[in-house]
């Protein structure tokens, strides 16, 4: 049976590796066309087997499995097949007999940790159960008061705690999902970012949000702007963030943020800097700053709707110049549901190309997660 691809708009992240014969460097073209038993196409996504691939503009960094047809499961009523054949005018070899594999990277998993009503030995215990367990990262978040339970309960403060996680952990990532624009100057939470990248050894995800909850706010004495400024400090202060990470003797002008000549050492461990995430769900502004800004966007829905807003976000990468498969999607994955119910949650997320979970710490207690470690997680980490 010969191979086929089809050609998809779904976003995703991945990795796609030459078996044999590395990088194919594919020239530009209006129009798809096959070379060498590979298809180009420039500023699309090529759908193999259910693997979503998205090409850089120039260059095209998978083939085609010989003898394998996208399953129909798999094939939206919207979607195409174009059947890929080597060029006639390609001289026989490794590249045209078709000796490539498409490898994508399995869905990554991180664990978010809640540190709302717990102690340090608590929450330090929970997060050294998740690198044990093989989680990519440790999430905490960025409030002040609990956002369950008691709301006068204790409710440790997010960066302080990466600080202290990235002293006490080894491998697991760490990150703050997300970072309220509102609580912090940008420079400063720059200084901050860069030290606890120092302290983990290059294991800092910086999780970067507009800010939304009003009544912590109002509590706490600190200005809560409208919704269009606080999507304007984001993107400003993502920029400014990026740059005192990056460069010597920074200038930048924006309407609520500025620097004049501004040095910041040292440099992060992670080149050039480490990954900005945009939480975001709004189509009007918030999206559109992801597809400018983002390393990684998180946002949480369901897969219909995490794939009509992806479209959003795709569209602002490509008219700021990017590539959107550049963009890490991720989203919550719940554990409060029948087992089955999980394993068809992930299989949707999947085809709507979001490739980090972030499990959240079920309300069941920790076995229910070691059951999910025991039965779901391998089953996960086995994709390919």
């Amino acid at each position: 049976m010969a191979p086929f691809a089809e050609f998809s708009w779904h976003p995703v992240w991945a990795t796609v590796e030459l078996a044999a014969a590395g990088t194919i460097e594919v020239p530009t073209t209006p129009r798809p066309r096959v070379i060498a038993g590979t298809m180009a196409a420039p500023n699309r996504r090529v759908n193999i087997r259910g693997c979503f691939i998205a090409p850089p503009s120039d260059c095209l960094r998978s083939a085609v499995w010989p003898g394998v047809a996208l399953h129909p499961r798999r094939r939206k009523p919207d979607q195409r097949l174009v059947k890929i054949g080597a060029s006639t005018d390609t001289p026989a070899g490794p590249i045209s007999q078709g000796l490539y594999t498409c490898r994508m990277p399995p869905i990554r998993l991180g664990l978010d940790v809640s540190q709302h009503q717990l102690t340090w030995e608590e929450l330090l215990e929970r997060v050294r159960f998740g690198e044990q367990a093989g989680f990519e990262g440790a999430w905490v978040f960025d409030h002040f008061t609990p956002l369950y339970g008691d709301r006068k309960g204790p409710c440790l403060e997010g960066w302080t705690l990466l600080a202290g996680l990235a002293a006490a952990t080894s491998r697991i990532r760490l990150g703050a999902l997300v970072t309220g624009v509102t609580y912090r100057h940008p420079s400063v939470l720059a200084a901050e970012a860069i030290t606890v990248d120092h302290v983990s050894g290059g294991r800092l995800e910086i999780g970067m949000g507009a800010a939304w909850h009003q009544a912590e706010h109002a509590e706490l004495g600190i200005p809560f702007p409208p919704v269009r400024e606080r999507a304007e400090r984001l993107e400003e202060a993502v920029q400014v963030m990026r740059t005192l990470m990056t460069r010597d003797g920074a200038s930048f002008k924006g309407r609520h943020y500025h620097l004049d000549r501004a040095t910041y050492r040292p440099r992060p461990v992670q080149k050039p800097h480490p990954p900005i995430w945009i939480g975001a769900s709004g189509e009007q502004l918030m999206l559109p700053i992801v597809g400018r800004q983002a390393d990684a966007w998180h946002a949480f829905g369901s897969a219909d709707s995490l794939e009509r807003k992806s479209r959003v976000v795709d569209e602002a990468a490509r008219q700021a110049g990017r590539d959107p498969a550049s963009i890490v999607r991720s989203t919550s994955l719940s554990l409060s549901q029948p087992w089955d119910r999980v394993r068809r949650q992930v299989d949707a997320l999947e085809r709507a190309g979001f490739s980090y979970l972030v499990v959240s710490w079920p309300s069941e207690g920790r076995g229910r997660l070691e059951e999910f470690v025991e039965k779901v997680k391998p089953e996960i980490a086995a994709r390919v």
